[in-house]
């Protein structure tokens, strides 16, 4: 039962959302429902940033594969 509700939920995230995630939607999240303002938006802030490392990233390495070394 629990992972049809955890199924449900990902066909149902929007990949193309444009806007940043607000403070309520983060705090949705049981591990950010404490988060004082602040530490909202420094979290939200980071996950920004972060996903536009990792997207620039995946544009500079596209087509080339990915070698990690091992």
């Amino acid at each position: 039962m629990r992972g049809d509700v955890r199924t449900k939920r990902r066909k149902a995230r929007n990949y193309s959302r444009e806007d940043d995630l607000t403070v309520e939607e983060l705090r949705a999240y049981p591990m950010f429902a404490h988060f004082s303002d602040e530490q909202a938006l420094e979290a939200i802030d980071t996950i920004r940033r972060f996903t536009e490392i990792a997207y620039e990233f995946y544009q500079r390495n596209r087509g080339r594969g990915l070698d990690l070394g091992g």
